[in-house]
């Protein structure tokens, strides 16, 4: 990444930590802004509607790639009891 300019404006960034060195990358707001919904444990389908000019499947398989996820969560009314 190249040095960040403060007069410039706002940079969008996400920084991971993997199991052997923290990565900083730079992102578009859009981008960034869908992740930041995802992170804050907002339904996927809101994360979505909010930012209709990012194409969510490449970037939800990028971070899965990656290995960014560890968890998700079903609401309960998806969930059904099997007997």
């Amino acid at each position: 990444m190249t040095a960040i300019d403060l007069a410039a404006g706002p940079v969008w960034l996400i920084v991971e930590r993997n199991a052997s060195a923290v990565e900083v990358l730079r992102l578009p707001e859009p981008e960034w802004r869908f992740m930041s919904d995802l992170c804050a444990s907002g339904p996927l389908q809101e994360a979505i509607d909010a930012a209709p000019e990012v194409d969510a499947a490449s970037v939800l398989a990028g971070h899965l790639a990656a290995g960014c996820f560890i968890g998700f969560a079903l609401p309960s009314e998806l969930i059904q009891v099997v007997n």
